[in-house]
Parts: C-alpha cells; sequence; structure tokens
C-alpha cells in the first residue's frame, strides 16, 4: 500500500513538471545572429563567377582602379531588420547606405554596391540586425598598390 502511494506521487509529480515545464516555446532560431560572407570573384572553366566565401575579407586592386563592387550575402533565420553600409575612416564610420526593405525574401539578401574614389587601403563594415535583436559586424578592406 505504501508503495502505490509512492508510485502515485511520483506520478502525479511527473504529470506535473510535464505540464508546467512545456509552456514556454523557445525559438531555437534566437540563438542564431545574422550571417555575413563576402563574395569573391572565382574564375573558373565557364568564366567568372561570384562566389560566397567565408576566407572572403580583402581584395588588392591593381594599380590605376579606383573602383570596386562590395558583394555580400547577408542572411538570418530570423528575418532582417535592417543592413548599414559603412566605410571606415580612422575611428569614424561614415554611413554610405541603409537597407531596410527585405519583401521578396525577409531572411536572405544579396548585398552589391560600388564604392568609387578609392586611393589608399579603405575598410568597407557591414552592421546587420535581425528581428530578434541579434547584431553581426563584418569587414572588407580593399588595398591598393
Amino acid at each position: 500500500m505504501k508503495t502505490n502511494k509512492i508510485i502515485n506521487f511520483l506520478f502525479v509529480l511527473f504529470i506535473f513538471t510535464i505540464l508546467t515545464g512545456c509552456d514556454k516555446e523557445e525559438n531555437m532560431f534566437a540563438k542564431f545572429p545574422p550571417e555575413i560572407l563576402y563574395k569573391r570573384l572565382e574564375m573558373g572553366t565557364s568564366g567568372e563567377k561570384w562566389q560566397v566565401s567565408p576566407d572572403a575579407q580583402e581584395i588588392t586592386l591593381q594599380a590605376g582602379i579606383t573602383e570596386w563592387t562590395i558583394r555580400a550575402r547577408v542572411s538570418s533565420p530570423n528575418g532582417l531588420s535592417s543592413i548599414q553600409l559603412l566605410k571606415v575612416n580612422a575611428n569614424n564610420e561614415d554611413l554610405l547606405e541603409t537597407y531596410s526593405e527585405f519583401t521578396s525574401n525577409p531572411n536572405v539578401y544579396e548585398l552589391s554596391f560600388v564604392i568609387s574614389g578609392i586611393t589608399s587601403e579603405t575598410t568597407i563594415r557591414i552592421k546587420a540586425s535581425d528581428k530578434a535583436g541579434n547584431q553581426t559586424i563584418k569587414d572588407f578592406k580593399i588595398k591598393t598598390q
């Protein structure tokens, strides 16, 4: 009889734990910040192709070239809220462009922006924020010869 009471008590405790512990739904994607991957130009048998690469962090321009198109894929499983493209000078950030309209695909944005007048090493910074409040910052250096 005493064993039955212990088993019944444990069963009630188990049911109580299940009912009270499962009322919160956790969004597993909230832990993942936005991802910024710059693209690099790759030469293949079918010609030139812009490829997303986690290793693309800088480019050295040939002498006389003063323009470069920054290309990147910015994504977030939580949905993007804003992307800022900045030019970094010393300790200052000059805002070049802000993107906040992601109607066709709220989770992925293909960024392409022409930087002109490059005469010395230039750092371009992308700040991406998602709807969960996460932020990612990633730099890209443009070097000159």
